[in-house]
């Protein structure tokens, strides 16, 4: 959500601008689901390639949606995906004959955007073969989109958004605590505790996240969250694809109110 102004007013949302980060928050989400990436995980930047024309986007509100650090924008579609342009030769071959030797390099020698958004609109487009001008309409081009190296994009019509999968060592500990966040609250709700209730958590095999245990504490209401064992034998945490030294552990108690 926007900062309020010194007047304590949030700035007023234009509804173009609105919808357009829906848009990409849909995108965004294809991409990650497409690449295997939770939600959980932080990822550090998503990048927006849009149209011309199209409205400001919500940056605070597509980053928040999408658990990015920051949206940044392309300025050319190329900076996110590639484009390859594939001769039908079943219908070609026969047509162009002996020229149709010099079609693939004639057409990775286009520009595969401006082809691309061609093929795409049903026009068709234009190489040299032998020093004479050929049409190819979209059925002789099967054009094939993948996104840049390190990045899962998902695109509908212009709008493309590529997330940048590379990960750090502290994107993955943020994503390890927000796992830890899920499991903890699962183990509350089983435990009978009360939305509000106050509660200590006693986490064993996390140290590699200490640092982040202030952030455990204010999601799960904990008062307190410290390293080592509770009382009784905890309850082991069921982390997927987490390479920890020992396997991790919890302890819930409840915080009982003072009268």
């Amino acid at each position: 959500m926007a900062a309020p102004d010194r007047r304590g007013r949030r700035p007023v949302r234009a509804p173009g601008g609105l919808a357009l980060a829906r848009r990409l928050t849909s995108l965004g989400r294809a991409a990650r689901s497409e690449a295997q990436v939770k939600v959980r995980q932080p990822l550090a930047r998503a990048l927006v390639f849009l149209p011309s024309g199209a409205p400001e986007i919500l940056r605070d509100v597509v980053a928040d949606e999408l658990n990015v650090d920051e949206v940044d924008t392309a300025d050319e579609l190329s900076e996110v995906i590639e484009f390859e342009l594939v001769p039908n030769f079943r219908t070609l071959g026969p047509r162009l004959g002996e020229r149709v030797k010099e079609l693939k390099p004639a057409l990775a020698a286009l520009d595969g955007a401006t082809a691309a958004a061609a093929l795409e609109a049903g026009e068709s487009i234009s190489v040299t073969l032998g020093g004479e001008a050929v049409g190819l309409s979209p059925e002789d081009v099967q054009l094939r989109v993948r996104g840049q190296s390190g990045f899962a994009v998902s695109r509908e019509g212009g709008e493309v958004v590529a997330l940048d999968l590379a990960l750090t060592d502290a994107l993955r500990h943020r994503g390890l605590a927000r796992e830890v966040v899920r499991l903890v609250q699962d183990l509350r709700k089983t435990s009978g505790l009360q939305v509000s209730d106050r509660i200590r958590l006693h986490l064993t095999g996390l140290d590699v996240i200490a640092g982040l245990f202030d952030f455990i504490g204010r999601e799960v209401l904990a008062v307190e969250v410290t390293s080592g064992a509770g009382a009784g034998a905890g309850e082991e945490l069921e982390l997927d694809d987490v390479d920890l030294s020992e396997p991790a552990r919890a302890w819930v108690e409840k915080v009982e109110e003072r009268v």
